[in-house]
């Protein structure tokens, strides 16, 4: 599945107003996850441009703080399954065949998407989109 665009917001109810947002043209949000320890959210996109047959998806990671990066993600031997011992699931759902988890004490991320599972670690920061 890959959308053509696509936005994401992050409401903050207490303070009434909109803390995160993002738009593109290439985003289209498949799956989302929130990292409590963080204030981060983790989530999968995917984009496709149909006039030049490019297409594809990423892995980022946003938060209440206004940041943003798909970079730093770096996938990790399946073998760390074994040492997570509770994940996270994700309570954010819609139609997509691709669902995230998160292992709070490893800092693992498994995206399982159809028959396939991977694993990431998240990035040590990430940068504010106006810096």
């Amino acid at each position: 599945m890959s959308g053509q665009a696509g936005s994401l917001g992050i409401w903050e109810a207490s303070q009434r107003k909109w803390v995160f947002t993002y738009s593109d043209e290439g985003f289209c949000v498949e799956a989302l996850i929130r990292i409590p320890s963080t204030e981060h959210f983790a989530g999968w996109a995917s984009y496709h441009y149909p006039c030049v047959g490019r297409h594809g998806d990423f892995l980022f990671l946003c938060g209440t703080d206004g940041c943003y990066s798909d970079k730093g993600f770096d996938e990790v031997d399946a073998c760390h399954t074994d040492l997570a011992t509770s994940w996270m699931e994700s309570d954010m759902h819609w139609d997509s065949p691709v669902t995230l988890s998160f292992a709070p004490e490893q800092q693992i991320l498994r995206l399982q998407e159809r028959d396939r599972t991977r694993l990431y670690s998240l990035p040590r920061s990430v940068p504010r989109r106006d810096s």
